[in-house]
């Protein structure tokens, strides 16, 4: 699966998470502009403030 920088973009964008529902997403997926991707992993360390929803191509 290749992906665009438009997509790029997208992904980097929802993995913000500004609602704070990314790590409810997990195993679940989500559409970002009519691609599908499915979010496989959250990491959450308050410590670090460091936040990353992982995900991959749903059709992929």
């Amino acid at each position: 699966m290749r992906l665009e920088s438009q997509q790029y973009a997208n992904l980097t964008e929802h993995s913000y998470d500004r609602a704070g529902d990314v790590r409810t997403l997990v195993n679940k997926v989500v559409e970002l502009e009519g691609e599908k991707y499915k979010v496989v992993h959250f990491v959450d360390s308050p410590r670090s403030g460091y936040q990353q929803p992982c995900g991959v191509g749903a059709n992929g």
